[in-house]
């Protein structure tokens, strides 16, 4: 039975499929041969994308038919549904800008399903095939994706030019990063604190923030300073409790609209 063909291309992984193809390989070498009168199946492995199955014929000790034992490698069928390479797939993701030297695969993962409606992938899809540039990533399939397979390169300009808000001064109660929405408590020449460890350095000539939507009635917020510092108010009108307005923050490439709630004013 050694002389049985040894690569299987079952219809499915599953134990079942690759035992039916091992059984019309084994009755292509003899006809008459039945299961469990001339052989058994044994030691079932399940292909994997990363790696070829396996299962064993062992031949029954009284059977007339068929001698000795014989191993098939079973092929893996790809049951995964979406190629990383799909032409639908938005590959280009623009300019991303990150807290970190070097891009991480959280943010590609981030920016990758905010351009993609329909194709959305997780830690469990995906993998860098080595380690990405600030202009590009090549990534793949890991074998515990259910839905992904195949590589594919992701374009894209990174830079380190991030801007973080204090949670804790003075004057912050509370910042909630999905909603870009910081909560505050004002209270007169205390500051509203403003980090960024974008690369470069403002002057104090050049606002950071520059206010919009402004109701000149209730207050006017310019934000001046050097990167990695706090920034401070310039300027406050009579600000009124229980108000809200926009700010943009730029630097760069990057941009920002924080919302700011006033809850409190002590002059």
């Amino acid at each position: 039975m050694n002389t049985i063909g040894k690569e299987l291309s079952p219809k499915s992984n599953k134990e079942e499929d690759a035992k039916t193809a091992a059984t019309e390989e084994i009755t292509k070498l003899s006809p008459g041969a039945k299961l469990n009168a001339d052989y058994t199946f044994s030691g079932f492995k399940e292909a994997t994308p990363e790696s070829a199955g396996s299962i064993m014929v062992n031949s029954v000790s009284t059977s007339k038919l068929l001698k000795n034992n014989a191993t098939f490698t079973l092929k893996y069928v790809e049951t995964r549904t979406t190629d990383l390479a799909n032409s639908e797939i938005e590959k280009n993701l623009g300019t991303i800008n990150g807290a970190v030297s070097s891009i991480t695969l959280d943010l590609i993962i981030k920016v990758f399903n905010e351009k993609n409606n329909k194709y959305k992938i997780t830690s469990d899809d995906i993998e860098f095939v080595n380690q990405p540039t600030a202009t590009e990533a090549k990534i793949k399939a890991k074998s515990t994706s259910k839905n992904y397979y195949g590589q594919t390169t992701l374009a894209f300009k990174y830079f380190l030019n991030y801007i973080q808000f204090e949670g804790q001064s003075d004057n912050n109660t509370s910042y909630d990063e999905q909603t870009k929405t910081m909560v505050v408590s004002y209270e007169k020449e205390k500051e509203i604190s403003f980090k960024t460890n974008a690369a470069g350095a403002y002057t104090n000539s050049e606002n950071l923030v520059k206010p919009t939507n402004v109701n000149s009635n209730n207050f006017i917020l310019n934000f001046l300073g050097n990167a990695g510092a706090s920034y401070y108010t310039t300027k406050v009108e009579s600000i009124k409790a229980n108000v809200e307005t926009k700010v943009k923050i730029v630097y760069g490439t990057y941009e920002v609209e924080l919302t700011i709630k006033i809850t409190e004013f002590i002059a």
